[in-house]
Parts: structure tokens; C-alpha cells; sequence
């Protein structure tokens, strides 16, 4: 819906500001040709249209010009990126819709979308940590109930799974959207700047944009599968801890 209402709104105000800067630049050839003495016309009519200029520029931005990086962020991938970082509520600090129509669909979406996504990403979250652990409790082969204590041993590569899965995602960013796009070794390292406000998402276009996107929703996902994960940890451990005190008994 973005798409098809801010888009267009986003290729004439592009056009209007493209027009307006040549009628500018053709009074201001016409007015200098027309000046009489270099030394006093020329230097404050040049000023006098750059500040024409500067207000039309600062005007265009204010209504939503640039926020594509010299592009459209209003096509299809950049509504996709839209609509996670929405769903997210992350966000990448670039677009907002700028027609009433985008705006009260957004809404929409949000209110409807949001509650419904951090749904799914809460119960993908806890299905992903119970068989992660139960696979630990199968394999570790210390793990045997201890008949005094009646407790079990946690796995320790479950205990390290968390870290090395950030650790390993964030490797993976600085692959994807750092050295794989030709960029430095200090730009692919502080990636992650690109998801902020003065960040470089806004710079892309086409198929990175879908690759950002993807990267948000799983960065959701790997949180709260981290969140459950250290949730069921800390549960067996309380447990285990209780067995220990005689506060609880295995039954």
C-alpha cells in the first residue's frame, strides 16, 4: 500500500524539485548576463539565489526528498525493509509515509502486525530453546540423574550457545553488508551504524534492502530464542538448586 500511494508522491516531488532548480538556474544565467559590473551585481545576486536555493532544498527535505539516498525507498524492497523494521520496531531511521493514505495503512499494519509478530517470534522462541535443550539432555552423556541429589548436569555447549550464536551473526553481517558490498574493513565492522538514523540502509536499493530486512527479522528471532534459552537455563537451575536444599523433592 506504501508503495503504491508514496511512491508516486515520491517521483513528483523529485520531478517538482528537478524543475524548480532549472527555472533557478536559468533567472539566475539571466539576471548575470543582464548585470552590469562584475565587482558589485554578480557576488550578491549569486548569494541572493543561493538562498533561494537553500530554502527550496531545506522545503523538499522537510516533505520526505533524499530520504531514499538519492534513490526511491518507496519500491518494493524498500517497502519490505519498511514493513519489518515496522513489525520489529526497530526501525533503520530513513522512510515515513508522507501521504495520508500510506500513513493510516502503517497504522494499521502496526497495530494489527506487531502484536501478531512478537506472538510468533515468542513461540518460535520457546519451541527452538525446548528442543535445543531436550537434544542436550539426550546427548550429554554426563547428564545422568544424580539419585542423591536428583539432579542433572546442564550440557556446556548449551550454556555456550548463546554468545557463539551472536557472536557467529555478527560475523555474518560484517560478510553480507560489509566486505561482500566492497566496503572498508572499520565500515564492515560498524555495520550495525546502518540500522540508525544517519546509517546506509537508505543508501541501497533492490535486493539489499530484502537482505536488511531479513537480517532485522532474524535478529528478532535470535533474541528471543536467546531469551527462552537462558529462560529454560535458569528455571533447571533453580530447580536443581531447590533439589539440593531439600526445598523441593523429585517425584
Amino acid at each position: 500500500m506504501n508503495s503504491l500511494s508514496t511512491g508516486p508522491r515520491e517521483q513528483e516531488q523529485s520531478k517538482e524539485l528537478q524543475r524548480l532548480q532549472n527555472e533557478l538556474t536559468v533567472e539566475l544565467s539571466t539576471n548575470l548576463r543582464q548585470a552590469s559590473t562584475y565587482e558589485e551585481s554578480w557576488p550578491k545576486t549569486i548569494q541572493k539565489y543561493l538562498t533561494r536555493h537553500e530554502a527550496l532544498l531545506l522545503e523538499a527535505v522537510s516533505a520526505g526528498y533524499g530520504e531514499g539516498g538519492g534513490g526511491s525507498i518507496w519500491t518494493y524492497p524498500g517497502c519490505i525493509l519498511f514493513a519489518v523494521s515496522l513489525l520489529t520496531t526497530l526501525g533503520f531511521g530513513a522512510p515515513v509515509p508522507r501521504t495520508p493514505l500510506g500513513r493510516g495503512s502503517a497504522v494499521l499494519f502496526s497495530a494489527i502486525g506487531i502484536p501478531l509478530h512478537f506472538l510468533l517470534i515468542l513461540n518460535i522462541g520457546n519451541m527452538t530453546a525446548g528442543i535445543l535443550h531436550s537434544l542436550a539432555t539426550r546427548e550429554n552423556k554426563t547428564e545422568i540423574p544424580n539419585i542423591s541429589s536428583g539432579t542433572t548436569k546442564t550440557a556446556r555447549w548449551l550454556k555456550w550457545l548463546p554468545l557463539f550464536a551472536v557472536l557467529i551473526y555478527y560475523i555474518l553481517g560484517v560478510l553480507l553488508f560489509g566486505l561482500a558490498r566492497c566496503r572498508g574493513i572499520v565500515d564492515s565492522l560498524m555495520f550495525p551504524l546502518d540500522f540508525t538514523a544517519a546509517g546506509g540502509v537508505a543508501k541501497t536499493s533492490g535486493h539489499v534492502r530484502i537482505f536488511y530486512a531479513l537480517y532485522l527479522e532474524f535478529a528478532v528471532t535470535l533474541a528471543a530464542i536467546i531469551v527462552s534459552l537462558v529462560q529454560v537455563t535458569a528455571t533447571r537451575g533453580f530447580i536443581d538448586l531447590g533439589l539440593r536444599l531439600g526445598l523441593l523433592t523429585n517425584t
